[in-house]
């Protein structure tokens, strides 16, 4: 079935097997059943409605609302939304029953909730079972961690996104089981691997692409269990190690030279169509060890899932879904909801809940509607407690309501987050300017007119000789003229790695990282080897020659 989006008048299409899995989504009061409608919105307009409600980087300083005391907070302090520290949030000082109110019957449903989402208090930053990883957000099981964003059970990590199972990484990104690497992109059971992506079970190496089990190589492509390689050609453990011990990784102008070189190397190789490996059946990029997984970008042991991005660790039957893994089943147009939930719609960071629906920040809670903030409550709607057999009264009513108004089986729309776009994820997968985004209705932050510093120490080129007084001054991005400082586990391992300090600030390495990354949609392209049609996020010739999974194996040496 075709349809034409709401929002961006394109068409798209609605699969036997989209409707096949929205079933599961009904909901049953007794012998009722109340289904969910197909989708309005076009899965890219989706996911960009979904990712107007988070904010993932842009960090304000705050005081709590409750203890007037200063914390770092996702939401500014002269915004609507009142902040509280984690441990604040948690204690028995918050309690999210006395912000109860009765559903209107005669006003629209987002209209009753947004109210309710700014009287009760947020977190200031998410997280849950951290050690001395205060300065993060989105993680949960990490221990002495900074700046980490979106990852979980990782350890001395700092700058980066979205790793999983990590032990001493610095600016990397949807890695899994690495240990002591620097500037890597999906890359898995790794070990001391620098400035390399796509890499799997390789060790001790710098500057590859591509590569499965190597050991001891330096700027090489599509190898598999090699060792001692340079530049894909074998040498012996001699040569090599007088090649490396001759290299020198520790100075910044040195690296960018190597940097260049192997770019230009890498790109005379061909390139598999997509990033999918170990997995049966699977269509988007960036999947490994998952099974029937459709238009699904970025996917680690997922299984049954569709238009889904982050989607991870036993993800199963899940639909129009952003971060959503560790043991989440049946989750459909949600972000950030995981560790066991099950069966939660249209709900934006729900950790270990069950049966929510239009709901918020709601932890190991169950059966509740149009709730915000929950914490281990059961039956409740706009966050007022019910009775098991009032609850399921009510809750029918309030859907039909929701019918009417054209709000049912709809996620909450962009222009009510509470979040301004500018500070949003979205901006950063569907960017917009400021005139775009009031065309829009989106809420827009005027940025913070920030006079920055001036960098009061130059730090030398070279690791070698960087002292601890680094440790004591401010430093200016060499992109965008922020501040920004180095910490004393951060210098410990650029010298034990021979890491030259950056030039630029944790944002713009960040963003540097992502633009080297496809964007999350598929093109109908020819396999440069065998002409077979194939989806692929790569588009065009300046993508590089892509060849099919047959091809690519064949091409691996």
């Amino acid at each position: 079935m075709n349809k034409l989006c709401t929002v961006c008048s394109l068409p798209f299409s609605v699969f036997p097997k989209d409707q096949e899995l929205r079933q599961k989504f009904q909901i049953t009061i007794g012998s009722a059943q109340i289904s969910i409608p197909e989708p309005t919105l076009c899965p890219s307009c989706r996911a960009q409605r979904r990712l107007a409600w988070r904010n993932e980087r842009k960090f304000f300083r705050s005081k709590s609302a409750l203890s007037n005391k200063g914390l770092i907070s996702v939401f500014p302090a002269d915004g609507e939304i009142k902040s509280y520290s984690f441990d604040e949030w948690w204690s028995d000082a918050y309690d999210p029953l006395k912000y109860g109110r009765d559903f209107d019957f005669n006003r629209p449903f987002m209209e009753q909730f947004r109210e309710l989402l700014t009287a009760v208090p947020h977190m200031a930053m998410i997280g849950s079972q951290n050690e001395n990883s205060s300065y993060c957000h989105l993680i949960a099981n990490c221990r002495n961690c900074y700046l980490l964003i979106e990852s979980s059970n990782c350890e001395d990590c700092y700058y980066s996104y979205w790793l999983q199972k990590c032990q001493s990484c610095l600016d990397s990104s949807f890695s899994h089981e690495c240990q002591y690497c620097y500037e890597i992109d999906n890359c898995y059971n790794c070990y001391n691997l620098n400035y390399s992506k796509d890499c799997n079970n390789c060790s001790d190496s710098s500057f590859l692409q591509s590569c499965i089990g190597c050991t001891y190589c330096f700027g090489c492509v599509n190898l598999q269990h090699k060792e001692f390689h340079i530049y894909n050609k074998p040498v012996g453990k001699a040569d090599y190690l007088k090649f490396i011990s001759n290299t020198n990784f520790g100075s910044g102008s040195s690296v960018s030279q190597l940097n260049k070189k192997f770019s230009a190397f890498a790109s005379t190789f061909p390139r598999k169509y997509a990033q999918i490996t170990k997995s049966e059946d699977c269509c988007g990029n960036y999947i490994v060890s998952s099974k029937s997984c459709f238009h699904c970008y970025h996917a680690h042991d997922a299984e049954e899932c569709r238009y889904g991005e982050h989607v991870w660790r036993n993800s199963k039957f899940n639909m129009d879904i952003s971060t959503v893994g560790r043991d989440a089943e049946l989750i459909y147009e949600s972000i950030n909801t995981g560790i066991s939930a099950y069966k939660v719609m249209f709900s934006i960071q729900c950790w270990s809940s069950t049966e929510l629906t239009y709901c918020y920040c709601c932890m190991n809670s169950k059966q509740s509607f149009g709730c915000v903030g929950l914490k281990n409550n059961r039956f409740c709607i706009f966050n007022k407690e019910y009775s098991e057999s009032d609850y399921y009264e009510l809750l029918p009513r309030i859907i039909t309501h929701m019918q009417k108004t054209a709000e049912w089986g709809e996620f909450f729309p962009a222009k009510a987050s509470i979040f301004s776009y500018n500070d949003s994820s979205a901006q950063e997968q569907f960017p917009l300017s400021e005139e775009q985004s009031k065309q829009k209705s989106y809420p827009w932050r005027k940025p913070d007119k920030l006079e920055y510093l001036p960098q009061t120490f130059k730090a030398s080129d070279e690791i070698q000789g960087t002292g601890e007084v680094i440790l004591e001054n401010l430093l200016s991005c060499k992109n965008c003229k922020k501040n920004y400082k180095i910490i004393s586990p951060e210098l410990e391992f650029y010298r034990k790695y021979l890491i030259p300090i950056p030039v630029n600030c944790p944002d713009c390495r960040h963003v540097k990282r992502m633009q080297q990354r496809p964007a999350a949609k598929l093109y109908e392209v020819k396999c440069a080897s065998c002409n077979q049609i194939i989806d692929s996020p790569y588009s065009s010739a300046a993508d590089g020659v892509l060849y099919c999974e047959g091809c690519f194996a064949k091409a691996l040496v």
